[in-house]
C-alpha cells in the first residue's frame, strides 16, 4: 500500500507497531524504502522539498552493500510511517556523506544518520524522536560512540530534533552541489 492509500486511513495519531532495522541490500528492502521516499517527496509542501534528498534505488543498494542500515517505523496496519538511513563507514567504505565537518571522528567509531523521512500526515507525534532513539540504540549495539548528522541550516525541525537529543552543532559547511548552508552535528555516547 502506498502513502496515498495510507493517508485515507486514520493515521493522524500513529501508534507505532514495530521498528524494523534493515541491513540487507535485497531488492524488497530497497523497493520499500525507495517507494516510501518517493511518496513522502510527492506529499511535501514545496518549501519542505528542498530539505529532502530523494535517494535512488542505486544509492540505497550501494548504501546496504557498504554496510549501511535503515530504520523503518510502521503503524498498527504495518504501513511505513517513518524511516532513516544509518551510514556505517569503514576503511573499505569511507564515504560518510558529510560536508566540511571539522574534526571528523575515526571511521570505525562513528555512524551517520541521514535520509530522515516522516509521513507528513504523521508529523508532530514524536516519530523523529523515535528514529533518533533507534539510531542511538544501534550505535550502542555496534559499539560506535560517535553520532554524526548533517542538516540544512534553515531546516529548523531537523536542527531542533538533533539538538533535543544532544547531537549538537559542531561546525558549518556548504554543499558544493547546490550551495546549501549546512550544520554538522555530533554527539559522543561515552561508550
Amino acid at each position: 500500500m502506498n502513502i496515498q492509500s495510507a493517508l485515507k486511513t486514520n493515521i493522524s495519531e500513529p501508534e507505532i507497531h514495530k521498528s524494523i532495522l534493515y541491513k540487507s541490500p535485497c531488492d524488497h528492502n530497497v523497493d520499500v524504502l525507495h517507494q516510501f521516499q518517493k511518496d513522502i517527496y510527492e506529499n511535501l509542501s514545496e518549501s519542505n522539498k528542498s530539505f529532502f534528498l530523494l535517494k535512488t534505488k542505486s544509492f540505497l543498494k550501494d548504501h546496504f552493500q557498504a554496510g549501511g542500515m535503515a530504520i523503518a517505523l510502521t503503524n498498527m496496519d504495518n504501513q511505513l510511517v517513518a524511516q532513516a538511513l544509518i551510514v556505517v563507514p569503514s576503511i573499505e567504505h569511507p564515504n560518510t556523506g558529510m560536508t566540511d565537518m571539522k574534526a571528523m571522528p575515526a571511521l570505525d567509531q562513528m555512524t551517520v544518520l541521514q535520509g530522515v523521512a516522516v509521513d507528513p500526515q504523521c508529523r508532530g507525534h514524536g516519530l523523529g524522536d523515535k528514529l533518533v532513539n533507534e539510531w542511538v540504540a544501534v550505535a550502542h549495539q555496534i559499539k560506535r560512540p560517535h553520532l554524526v548528522a548533517e542538516t540544512a541550516q534553515d531546516n529548523i525541525a531537523s536542527v531542533s530534533l538533533f539538538e533535543k537529543h544532544g547531537v549538537d552543532i559542531v561546525s558549518e559547511g556548504i554543499d558544493m552541489d547546490d550551495g546549501t548552508k549546512l550544520y554538522n552535528h555530533h554527539r559522543h555516547l561515552g561508550l
